[in-house]
């Protein structure tokens, strides 16, 4: 489902207008990007967790010319499905 699509199905299920339901997933997800950015996860019952992973440095070869390189640490956000949804799904 894209953006446009989630922004169609909001607007069908709730009687608003698209522009208007465009602001409201706008404002949805802009919630999700600040509290990620602030170092807070975010649990949404039902769907799952958004969080900030660590990697850790690790050690690997260039694909081009083989030379060992150093992969540096960086965070990933990472998402884990609610046991309910993986239910549903499976």
């Amino acid at each position: 489902m894209t953006k446009k699509e989630l922004v169609k199905y909001v607007s069908d299920r709730t009687l608003i207008t698209e522009r208007d339901a465009s602001i409201i997933c706008d404002v949805v997800f802009d919630g999700i990007k600040d509290a990620l950015e602030n170092g807070q996860n975010v649990k949404v019952r039902g769907l799952g967790s958004f969080y900030i992973h660590n990697r850790k440095p690790r050690k690997s070869v260039s694909p081009k010319d083989q030379t060992p390189i150093m992969i540096p640490a960086k965070k990933v956000v990472k998402f884990k499905v609610s046991k309910k949804l993986n239910e549903r799904i499976n």
